[in-house]
């Protein structure tokens, strides 16, 4: 077309038809092309800034974790024999326990000894295996069966090898069996059990089958009368003073000494556990909390700036949902903690203070006043508390995110079903008369009550603490359903589709170019026709003119 063009216009015309081609498309498509590609621009500004408070709420909520997880009420140990594991942190109390380990749990340890490999063929026969205790240590020992423990009888089949043996034994639960070689020639089977007084064995052995092919008698594993002979080390309780009296436990993980936590024994020695508030751990938390709290209220403040007195304005600019984040943080920080006491605490009596332009700071006064008169109050800013508000009843587990703090009423019915807030409650009985109760519906799921002998009512208390609250609230504004995705989401749409507008424009400029040439050709070969015509038409009055001189 534009040889076509170039050919016509040395007769036609004269003009440039492709560049008033272009012309004439560019006036047509260039402003819509223009109000679309400013609007890309801008949802990629958008876009990016949503990225940046994204980022920033995810260092907030890691600011969150990491002050949970560095409580003010610190436990130590005095010995890393006695190792403590805090599981419950609102059951903690302030105080020292003094814990003398005078021996710990152990486990039975049997050895069968002298096979000449690991592949010796056993008698046919069977061999039981009882649970329950022994008494005495030197001379003929007593066993007392465990009755509420099943014996187990494993059947030996002819050909059964040392380690097959040890196999079948390891699958009884409570017991491991292998076989190891001693260094001289020689094998040896040990049996393993748990650690506890109650949980050694009595072997009974019966051979069926003949040991004439060189077959291992199994009478050399029946310690009814020889257990002291077999025994490497007995079964045994952990004996533990505590603050002067004397307990017994079958392991070496104890879970009911100190209310709040276990403890794991790994040697006998003497030694206390101490809990208590520390006030410079309390003072980098709350300082943590206000620094990362302002980092993120200034982005928002920033991104949202409506550019007000000249200055300019942020790339989220009277975006609702983006302002709507800020308000949530600020009112998070204004409103009350309960459920955590008799009072609910505000964050401002424990020392963060607003300021005039909106940002935050720990007021030293206030703070060092709050740890001195209420120190007990933080606990509310870092972690939930649960517990009973009535004797006989002890709450605990993990309540979900949709649990409001409050009190929650705790009945018993005359079929023995029971309800915590209303709701359902699923029930075992530990011992006699004592129940758990396990929350099964509604907003309370997580929570279980253990309930004493003739408790049927009582009450319960939660309290959301002021970091398990803000963590729900970023992570909800930055999923898919929150302030955060439904933005993103939009202004991903919106982008696609100006992309989308911005092709077909492309399209209708290439269309309306070609329609344009195609026109101006036309014209071109019209005009270069009149031109031909008018000359031809000039020479010959010239020819004419000539003839009538």
């Amino acid at each position: 077309m534009d040889d076509i063009l170039s050919t016509l216009n040395r007769n036609g015309t004269g003009l440039d038809l492709r560049a008033l081609a272009t012309s004439l498309v560019t006036a047509e498509v260039r402003p819509q092309q223009i109000a679309l590609q400013r609007r890309v621009e801008a949802d990629a500004l958008r876009l990016t800034a949503l990225s940046e408070v994204r980022t920033q709420m995810n260092a907030l909520v890691s600011a969150l974790a990491e002050v949970a997880g560095n409580p003010i009420r610190a436990v130590t140990t005095s010995t890393s024999s006695i190792l403590p594991s805090v599981t419950n942190r609102s059951l903690l109390v302030d105080g020292t326990t003094e814990i003398e380990v005078t021996s710990l749990a152990q486990r039975q340890v049997l050895e069968f000894k002298g096979f000449s490999a690991r592949d010796a063929v056993l008698q046919e026969g069977s061999l039981t295996i009882e649970f329950g205790s022994w008494t005495g240590t030197s001379g003929p020992q007593t066993f007392a069966p465990d009755a509420a423990r099943t014996a187990v009888t494993l059947t030996v089949a002819a050909g059964t090898t040392l380690e097959e043996l040890a196999e079948q034994v390891s699958e009884v639960t409570g017991l491991k069996a292998r076989v190891l070689t001693k260094g001289d020639g020689t094998f040896s089977l040990g049996i393993v059990g748990e650690t506890g007084a109650d949980n050694a064995i009595r072997l009974t052995a019966a051979g069926t089958g003949p040991t004439t092919g060189g077959e291992v008698a199994l009478a050399g594993f029946d310690t009814t009368a020889t257990n002291a002979t077999a025994q490497v080390q007995a079964a045994a309780n952990a004996q533990v003073i505590v603050d002067g009296i004397l307990i017994s436990r079958t392991t070496n993980t104890l879970t009911d000494i100190v209310p709040g936590m276990s403890l794991t024994l790994s040697a006998a020695v003497t030694g206390t556990i101490t809990i208590d508030r520390d006030v410079s751990i309390a003072q980098s938390n709350m300082e943590k909390l206000v620094e990362t709290l302002n980092d993120t209220l200034l982005l928002l403040k920033q991104v949202t700036a409506r550019g007000v007195g000249g200055a300019s304005a942020g790339p989220l600019s009277g975006d609702s949902n983006v302002q709507g984040i800020a308000l949530g943080l600020r009112s998070l920080i204004a409103r009350p903690l309960s459920g955590h006491g008799d009072r609910d605490v505000n964050l401002a009596d424990l020392g963060i203070a607003t300021q005039r332009d909106g940002t935050l700071r720990l007021d030293q006064n206030v703070f060092d006043r709050a740890f001195s008169t209420s120190v007990e109050a933080f606990d509310a800013v870092l972690g939930d508390s649960l517990n009973s508000l009535t004797e006989g009843l002890t709450a605990g587990g993990f309540p979900g995110p949709n649990l409001a703090s409050g009190e929650y009423e705790f009945n018993v019915a005359l079929d023995g079903s029971a309800t915590l807030g209303g709701a359902r409650m699923t029930s075992v009985e530990l011992q006699a008369g004592v129940k758990l109760f396990t929350a099964a519906e509604g907003t309370v799921v997580g929570i279980s009550v253990r309930a004493e002998a003739g408790i049927t009512t009582g009450k319960v208390r939660f309290g959301r603490s002021f970091v398990a609250a803000a963590a729900a609230f970023l992570q909800q504004t930055m999923s898919a359903s929150g302030a955060i995705g439904q933005r993103e989401t939009e202004l991903n749409r919106t982008t696609s589709l100006s992309s989308e507008r911005l092709t077909e424009i492309e399209a209708k400029a290439a269309v309306l170019e070609r329609r344009y040439i195609s026109r101006f050709a036309a014209m071109e070969r019209s005009v270069t026709q009149f031109n031909s015509a008018g000359t031809y038409l000039t020479n010959l009055v010239r020819l004419w003119s000539r003839s009538d001189t």
